[in-house]
């Protein structure tokens, strides 16, 4: 069994090489975020216990074939910074998900920061929702920390948007 893993993960490579030498990122991608979802899996049924630092990589590769993470944080033992409540945010946001989404981040254990609310303008943007978005720019604008030029942009383009 080891061996194949050990093949599985050599083809595997060889296959982000080549897509990403040829110059497609986004299939690249896909093999490599399946990859990891593989190796976390190997992890746990080994009975490693995961560290918080993993789940920053396997969030991301969880939304983005699909799988929606939101409880494997608390299956594991492992509070949440704000950098994994930002993937479980991503996660909402790039389906669609928005109610979802802006529920979380009223339930998360850390205050929301910039990027958390980019993520979520962007995402009613992108979606259409230019209501809610417009509704959210005010949490935005209500922070105490620094918010970036990024944030400024995701605020105007979502009210250019809204007609406003």
């Amino acid at each position: 069994m080891a061996e194949m893993d050990q093949r599985t993960e050599y083809v595997s490579n060889a296959l982000i090489d080549m897509y990403a030498k040829c110059g497609s990122m986004t299939r690249a991608k896909v093999v490599f975020d399946k990859e990891a979802l593989l190796a976390f899996q190997r992890v746990c049924a080994g009975k490693v216990e995961p560290n918080s630092v993993a789940f920053i990589g396997v969030l991301p590769a969880c939304d983005r074939v699909g799988l929606f993470a939101e409880g494997l944080c608390k299956s594991y033992h492992i509070k949440p910074t704000i950098e994994h409540c930002g993937c479980v945010i991503d996660m909402y946001a790039g389906a669609g998900r928005l109610e979802e989404a802006c529920k979380f981040v009223k339930s998360m254990p850390v205050e929301p920061n910039a990027v958390v609310w980019r993520l979520l303008i962007s995402a009613c943007r992108v979606h259409g929702d230019f209501d809610g978005g417009l509704c959210l720019v005010s949490g935005f604008t209500e922070l105490k920390t620094p918010r970036g030029a990024e944030g400024h942009v995701a605020s105007s383009n979502i009210l250019a948007d809204a007609g406003g």
